[in-house]
């Protein structure tokens, strides 16, 4: 069959649409594709390494001041972190002016990662500006202590003699053993729990 040249131009037209049409979905597009994927994961890799740049200038930024947190008022086992926190609470309370306060040494400690924490509760009596003169001295102390508790109570009404109740806690490098060699507390102290017997 002969075609004419009309025919022929159309013919070549059409097989080289084809042509390009097979040609753009077997090679073009799953290149480009392609290209995408690893636009979005270059994309990805250039926030983490962001994030991982901003964590190196914070350590940077922030490891003397935790290494001076450490060597400071941060205690390195429990019986100093006890110590440092009953005479602190002391010395607020004195300094406030409030009456010599009544505290309870913690009876457990909870591990948290690297650190130890353990929880004090102390009551003192006095006015209002003397309960926020110590609550002021609590909250900007170099010592690390947090308030996880508090109850305020007035003796009787239209008087400014208070009483206060707090929990406060304080935290320690996590460690086996205190400075005497003995185990630290456990994390909860079981009431029914029986005594080792003493050789």
């Amino acid at each position: 069959m002969v075609l004419s040249k009309r025919e022929r131009y159309i013919a070549v037209g059409a097989i080289s649409v084809v042509t390009l049409l097979a040609v753009y979905y077997v090679l073009i597009n799953p290149l480009l594709d392609r290209m995408k994927d690893l636009d979005n994961k270059v994309a990805d890799r250039n926030q983490e390494l962001k994030r991982a740049e901003r964590l190196i200038e914070d350590s940077k930024r922030l490891g003397p001041v935790l290494a001076q947190r450490i060597a400071g008022p941060l205690k390195k086992n429990q019986s100093e972190a006890e110590s440092q926190m009953l005479k602190s609470i002391a010395d607020w309370a004195r300094d406030a002016r409030l009456t010599p306060p009544s505290i309870d040494k913690p009876d457990r400690i909870e591990k948290e990662k690297e650190f130890s924490r353990m929880t004090f509760r102390a009551s003192g009596a006095g006015g209002m500006a003397q309960i926020g003169n110590f609550l002021w001295r609590l909250h900007t102390s170099t010592v690390p202590v947090r308030i996880s508790e508090m109850t305020l109570a007035t003796h009787k009404e239209g008087s400014d003699e208070l009483t206060i109740q707090l929990g406060i806690s304080t935290i320690f490098l996590a460690t086996d053993t205190d400075k005497s060699g003995r185990p630290a507390a456990p994390a909860v102290a079981p009431a029914d729990a029986p005594k080792e017997a003493t050789p």
